[in-house]
């Protein structure tokens, strides 16, 4: 599938690129197809200790999405955080949960740890998706069927 990156926030679209970015407006020209937007683990059943601490947990309860960013919790110092968490519901970008500095947010205060829960008004049979973004490894995407 086709990754569109927002060069105002970051923000990926999967499959083309809207009109306006959901996180910050920008119009449609400001995205740019991006082969390798995203990680991930390679053989999720097998993941290197990188892949662990970069790849989304996602807990669904409810209407409830709760991410855990690592199977080993990823750090959070200032030189390597999670900037971000961004929610999706059949690949549209819902939301985004800041967790620390990133380019589009300097001023974002870095939180104690990679965590980050929202509600979603999803039906079952939807795909939720949480992408995660590493100022130092990129941004990395876990999802989930309801």
């Amino acid at each position: 599938m086709k990754t569109f990156v927002c060069q105002v926030c970051g923000h990926v679209a999967f499959g083309t690129a809207p009109d306006n970015c959901p996180i910050c407006g920008a119009p449609k020209e400001q995205f740019k197809e991006t082969a390798d937007a995203i990680k991930r683990a390679v053989d999720p059943a097998n993941m290197t200790d990188a892949e662990k601490k970069h790849t989304p947990v996602i807990k669904i309860t409810g209407n409830s999405v709760a991410v855990t960013v690592g199977e080993i919790i990823h750090p959070m110092t200032v030189e390597h955080h999670i900037m971000y968490v961004d929610f999706y519901i059949d690949n549209c970008g819902i939301r985004r949960i800041p967790l620390g500095p990133s380019p589009a947010m300097p001023n974002s205060p870095l939180m104690s740890e990679p965590k980050a829960s929202t509600e979603l008004n999803f039906k079952p049979g939807q795909e939720v998706k949480v992408l995660s973004n590493c100022n130092l490894h990129g941004r990395w995407v876990a999802a989930q069927k309801v």
